[in-house]
């Protein structure tokens, strides 16, 4: 994919392969090297201008969104104190992000992702289960956190048998666990955007540069997997 840099004032062009895009596909989600976030391609361009935002600043600033959450789930999580914060997820095969994305065909959805080493060094903090599944979450600073995590149990599939110890609804819990971002995050800060094809690649790299998004833009990456 191309990423942009200003050199000597001149927009260059170079083509540098995302190596963390080929490992990331292949790699257990415990080695992972992203985190992920579930949005619309027709608000990337708010978010370049205003940051990726949490709920309560999206609402506090009067700004349009798509409203895909669960509004049960919403109550919890403003309950708990969680609505500043921008949630991301380990991987992308969590109930919610399906469930989200088979119900709303109409729409174009994109991948924002963090590093963690990104999330590590700014010491983002960690629920290693889904926040509304407890009365008060237990929230780790980051490397705690990952220590938290129930790996065994984030790794299994859908059609992997169950340890006896584990009920179906922990299963799907324990795979939401959540990072969390404080708002608003820079697009800058971003790794890379995941995108359906190159129609919405094309997108995403003409809004970067109107808003002269130039310099340590997130890498564009097309997996129709992903969607």
């Amino acid at each position: 994919m191309f990423r942009y840099i200003v050199l000597e004032k001149r927009l260059i062009y170079f083509s540098e392969y995302d190596i963390m895009n080929k490992e990331e596909l292949i790699m257990s989600i415990k080695e992972g090297k992203l985190l992920y976030h579930l949005t619309t391609l027709d608000v990337f361009e708010s978010i370049v201008i205003n940051g990726l935002l949490s709920r309560n600043d999206l609402v506090e600033r009067q700004l349009d969104f798509v409203d895909t959450a669960n509004h049960e789930i919403l109550e919890g999580r403003e309950r708990l104190g969680l609505s500043d914060f921008i949630p991301f997820h380990f991987h992308i095969h969590t109930s919610y992000d399906t469930y989200v994305k088979d119900h709303n065909r109409d729409k174009e959805f994109i991948y924002l992702c963090l590093s963690r080493k990104y999330a590590e060094d700014n010491n983002f903090p960690v629920l290693p289960i889904h926040p509304t599944s407890q009365d008060q979450p237990d929230m780790y600073n980051y490397l705690d956190g990952i220590e938290a995590i129930d790996w065994d149990v984030m790794e299994m599939k859908k059609t992997d048998p169950l340890p006896f110890d584990v009920t179906e609804q922990q299963r799907t819990l324990i795979r939401m666990a959540e990072c969390l971002a404080p708002s608003p995050l820079p697009v800058e800060n971003f790794h890379s955007v995941y995108v359906k094809n190159d129609q919405d690649a094309q997108y995403v790299r003409r809004i970067l540069l109107e808003h002269n998004i130039r310099i340590n833009p997130p890498y564009i990456n097309i997996s129709d997997k992903f969607f």
